[in-house]
């Protein structure tokens, strides 16, 4: 049986997000919570699967200016609304 337990705690940020997948291309989605470790992302009728390895592509503050972050993500948790994704690298550093 898999482990899925949080490493960090989540925070409740709702953003506009794009995924990048190799069998989809680019999916619009968002966000529902974030921590260091992941991400919970609304896809609506966009189907993945568990395993699946995407590129997560989300707005961030830096140095007063807006600019898009690109992080590498797995699919470990799929629903009805969406799917829980577990980062590559942590994000120790995120400003929403």
């Amino acid at each position: 049986m898999q482990n899925n337990r949080r490493l960090s705690n989540r925070r409740k940020i709702i953003t506009d997000v794009v995924l990048r997948c190799p069998l989809l291309g680019l999916v619009r989605g968002l966000t529902r919570d974030l921590s260091e470790q992941g991400a919970f992302i609304e896809t609506g009728n966009v189907t993945l699967h568990q395993q699946d390895s995407v590129e997560i592509f989300f707005p961030e503050e830096l140095e007063n200016k807006r600019v898009m972050r690109q992080v590498q993500a797995q699919v470990v948790r799929v629903t009805g609304d969406g799917i829980g994704l577990a980062f590559h690298s942590p994000l120790t550093d995120y400003k929403n």
